[in-house]
């Protein structure tokens, strides 16, 4: 399923363009898969990026509930960079810009979105807790609208 991942040679984006919905997503995301990998980590818990951020610990359940539900059913390994990493994925844009689908109602295009990461037949499962998880940083006026700006930049480890 979901790994660590170090860029060798891969197209990645830079972070400064996120939105802030998108950029605690993404750091969540990141401590997540550190966590769960077999390296230790002195890294906060996802739990603690949410209160931090003054998020309660629903975000987090839920994110943890996607996150897990994504590793069992993925159809292949999803590239997370390492937490302190000032790019992303391609995998962690279109993880992105699914939440911001699922997140303005599009589900349809949220569900085939991420059905290019997990089976076809559970990428509606994995919108509805998407939708959830949205929703709730909405209600703390966290969105992921700058999502749509992002395009992939070639990295210097690729240019040469």
């Amino acid at each position: 399923g979901i790994r660590d991942y170090k860029v060798t040679g891969v197209q990645t984006c830079a972070l400064p363009i996120l939105s802030l919905g998108a950029q605690l997503t993404l750091w969540s995301i990141r401590r997540w898969v550190r966590k769960r990998s077999d390296s230790p980590s002195e890294a906060p818990s996802i739990h603690a990026v949410f209160a931090q951020s003054g998020i309660n610990n629903e975000a987090a359940e839920i994110l943890s509930e996607l996150l897990t539900l994504m590793s069992v059913i993925g159809i292949r390994r999803v590239r997370i960079q390492h937490i302190s990493a000032s790019h992303l994925t391609g995998d962690e844009v279109l993880l992105l810009r699914v939440l911001r689908w699922l997140q303005v109602g599009q589900r349809k295009t949220g569900s085939l979105g991420i059905a290019r990461l997990v089976r076809c037949d559970l990428a509606n499962a994995f919108c509805r807790i998407g939708e959830a998880y949205a929703g709730v940083l909405a209600k703390h006026n966290l969105t992921f609208d700058m999502i749509t700006n992002l395009s992939l930049v070639e990295t210097s480890s690729n240019q040469g």
